[in-house]
């Protein structure tokens, strides 16, 4: 009959149901409410002693003098302060340099560049104070390409990228505060439309590189594609979906093959 009056109360359903196994039956059978002979009582007794017995053991309620989580058993003492996590978060912030100088209404580019890298490199799980963002993302690309999913968005942002987002977190805190100050260079572009947030101030990669790459382009390259859209303007290798070439890469070829030739010539001495 314990667990009639346990199941009424919705957070004890699991202990309910261990009772019931315990007991080897079930509240929605009609059999417990007919079946109150004397071996059952008397069996029913032997079970609920066994149940005292084992809270008298395993006190489930323990005194602390600090709050406890009921959901996980937590007690909130001097070592466990998740309940202080606001108030001790910014304590920490107030302590921090960084971020007095988001602060700092005449604040220099360099400093705030410093103040960035320092906290990059905290977020990303850097503990080396002499590290530097680029050898951080560089460290994190090696750990990635052992494992099967690399997700390359999870990588820190390159310096430029980083140097760009800084300057604009820090003009919003300068607007925040009451302090207007012109988005130009601040992480900005102004267009003839309208500004527009700048990415990076370096290219996404040297032309070295980029001009090796290949896409295609179903009808030639042009403003709508996605080649130009991404950026990419100084690749020489561009096919058709239809495999013709748009700059033709035969053309590369005998370009490379004519250079080469000319510097064997100069090499060797042969003269034409």
């Amino acid at each position: 009959m314990m667990t009639k009056w346990i199941l009424i109360m919705p957070f004890l359903v699991e202990v309910s149901q261990k009772i019931e196994e315990f007991c080897n039956l079930s509240f929605a059978s009609t059999k417990q409410h007919v079946d109150a002979r004397n071996f059952r009582i008397s069996r029913d007794e032997i079970g609920f002693q066994t149940l005292v017995d084992w809270f008298s053991s395993h006190d489930p309620f323990p005194k602390y003098e600090h709050l406890l989580s009921i959901a996980s058993g937590i007690v909130a003492d001097e070592i466990i302060n998740c309940h202080n996590a606001y108030e001790i978060g910014v304590y920490c912030l107030s302590k921090t340099v960084v971020v007095n100088i988001f602060h700092d209404e005449n604040a220099c580019p360099d400093d705030i560049d410093e103040a960035r890298q320092k906290v990059l490199i905290a977020l990303y799980g850097g503990k080396n104070s002499e590290e530097t963002l680029d050898s951080l993302r560089f460290e994190l690309f090696q750990k990635s390409l052992v494992k099967n999913h690399s997700k390359f968005a999870s990588l820190p942002p390159t310096t430029a990228a980083a140097r760009e987002h800084s300057v604009r977190a820090y003009l919003q805190v300068q607007l925040w505060s009451g302090f207007a100050k012109s988005p130009i260079d601040r992480g900005w572009k102004e267009t003839k439309h309208r500004l527009f947030t700048a990415t990076t101030y370096k290219e996404s990669a040297p032309p070295a590189l980029l001009s090796i790459i290949s896409y295609k382009c179903a009808k030639g390259c042009n403003l709508t594609c996605t080649c130009r859209k991404s950026g990419i303007k100084y690749s020489s290798i561009a096919i058709t979906a239809k495999g013709k070439g748009v700059q033709i890469l035969q053309n590369m070829i005998i370009s490379l093959q004519t250079q080469l030739t000319k510097r064997l010539k100069s090499i060797l001495g042969w003269r034409r």
